[in-house]
């Protein structure tokens, strides 16, 4: 079925994908990946209710591992990007993080949901967590300095943004 659901897909026939997503589901009904597939077939389809509904259902499903940390991302990323406003996001990222702690993904993601909203205290403080991951530093100063420029500290952006695109290098 998941191949024919890929042909189904890279054939763009989308209501042929939803019916091997459903065949999948029937076949497994307490797997989440035949409810992600079902996500992500409808979002390529235009259609972010029914991908946010899926994506919700995959959640449920996945108590842990894999499977619980891609259908949260997908849930969290869906009504980040997909529906205004954001708040609708924290939910699902409150979730994530209480499941997967101290991810850096997850604290990206929670402080870009708090600037959307305009909390810039609180994205603030999710990039500051972030940066203590040194993979994801200057990722989350960029981050830091975007949300004060959206949100009118432009004094305050220029200082991150500074040091992303002047880090301090080693001697």
């Amino acid at each position: 079925e998941f191949e024919a659901l890929k042909q189904s897909m890279a054939l763009r026939r989308v209501e042929d994908a939803l019916n091997h997503c459903r065949t999948m589901q029937q076949a497994e009904p307490q797997s989440p990946f035949p409810w992600l597939a079902a996500s992500m077939v409808y979002e390529a389809a235009n259609r972010p209710q029914q991908a946010l509904q899926a994506c919700t259902q995959a959640a449920e499903l996945a108590a842990d591992g894999p499977a619980s940390e891609a259908a949260l991302e997908r849930l969290a990323m869906l009504r980040l990007f997909h529906f205004t406003p954001p708040p609708a996001a924290l939910p699902a990222l409150d979730l994530a993080m209480r499941r997967h702690p101290g991810g850096p993904h997850w604290l990206y993601l929670i402080g870009l949901a708090h600037s959307r909203l305009g909390q810039v205290d609180e994205a603030i403080q999710a990039f500051r967590q972030l940066s203590e991951h040194p993979r994801y530093e200057l990722l989350a100063q960029a981050a830091a300095g975007e949300a004060f420029a959206a949100h009118g500290g432009a004094d305050r952006a220029m200082g991150y943004c500074s040091r992303v695109l002047h880090p301090a290098t080693e001697t």
